[in-house]
């Protein structure tokens, strides 16, 4: 495999880029947004990657929660409210997703993170490992449109995900982890080394409004050395299935804490008693100890 950056510097130069050679024009749709677009682009990183510097407390603190709701493959959205309350007011009716992305991955096509898991473990370099992010709605296109697995050594794994466009500060931190994580997992299951994740987008922009936090947030990115956050989960033997799960129950524990029925110290009891519920300790424990309902978003507030 080609070397590939890691995540922080990855991500550096694709927001250099998108300041110092982007297109000032503006995105047209429910309002007219002036933004600073590169148009069609890639964006790669090396999915070991093991430091996620976020934008904003809030906005790790609801990428970490939304992990484990994808991977519970629920659409109950309660879960999310207290990481982002917007939701209760633009979320869905009856607090559900009916196309939530968990329900995309395990029902709405089929079991698709299993059947992509299998093609590859027949054949690495199978082309047909691909698993579709677009819900049952015609008029609700989703930005991420589908993701592929892919080998092209047979030892290492990559994840190539289909954009339609992509607001670079709003969402690719969020989806980087997530899809690291899926990658990582697909990986262990396929027994091959995960390889890269890779963004290929119709457009990747920065609201011009937005212009200042991202010089910031690039500068912050330049400077920082050490690691933050990890994807790798504690994975051992877990099914596609046992994933989904033991998903499900750490939502429902921190569901609980974050509705104080038990407190911080109970929670994280929960999750460090049973290894199989521990599946995602490192993201679990985060979010115990985070701050409960940080509503600063996209507030300049770096780790």
């Amino acid at each position: 495999m080609n070397k590939v950056d890691f995540f922080n510097k990855s991500l550096c130069k694709l927001l250099e880029e998108i300041l110092y050679k982007g297109e000032r024009t503006f995105l047209y749709g429910y309002d007219t947004v002036p933004i600073i677009s590169l148009g069609r682009k890639m964006f790669e990183f090396n999915a070991k990657s093991t430091d996620f510097l976020f934008v904003s407390t809030y906005e790790k603190n609801f990428t970490l929660a939304d992990t484990l709701y994808v991977l519970s493959g629920r659409n109950d959205s309660k879960y999310l409210t207290y990481f982002k309350p917007i939701f209760k007011m633009f979320g869905p009716v009856d607090g559900f997703f009916e196309n939530s992305l968990g329900k995309r991955l395990y029902e709405i096509h089929g079991n698709q993170l299993n059947l992509a898991v299998q093609r590859i473990k027949k054949n690495p370099y199978d082309a047909k490992a691909i698993v579709f992010l677009n819900g049952n709605e015609p008029q609700l296109i989703d930005c991420t449109l589908t993701f592929q697995l892919s080998s092209h050594d047979g030892k290492n794994l990559d994840l190539i995900a289909n954009y339609r466009a992509n607001d670079v500060l709003e969402y690719v931190v969020h989806d980087s982890f997530l899809l690291s994580t899926i990658l990582n997992y697909c990986a262990l299951k396929t027994n091959l080394s995960p390889g890269k994740v890779i963004f290929l987008s119709e457009r990747m922009y920065i609201k011009k409004s937005e212009e200042k936090i991202a010089q910031n947030y690039k500068e912050k990115l330049n400077k920082y050395k050490e690691n933050t956050l990890s994807p790798k989960c504690n994975i051992g033997k877990l099914s596609i299935a046992g994933l989904r799960k033991e998903s499900s129950n750490l939502v429902d524990i921190i569901s609980a804490y974050n509705s104080k029925w038990i407190n911080k110290n109970k929670a994280l009891e929960l999750v460090s008693a049973n290894p199989r519920v521990a599946t995602f300790l490192p993201i679990s424990r985060e979010l115990i100890k985070s701050k409960k309902n940080n509503n600063s978003a996209f507030a300049i507030e770096y780790e």
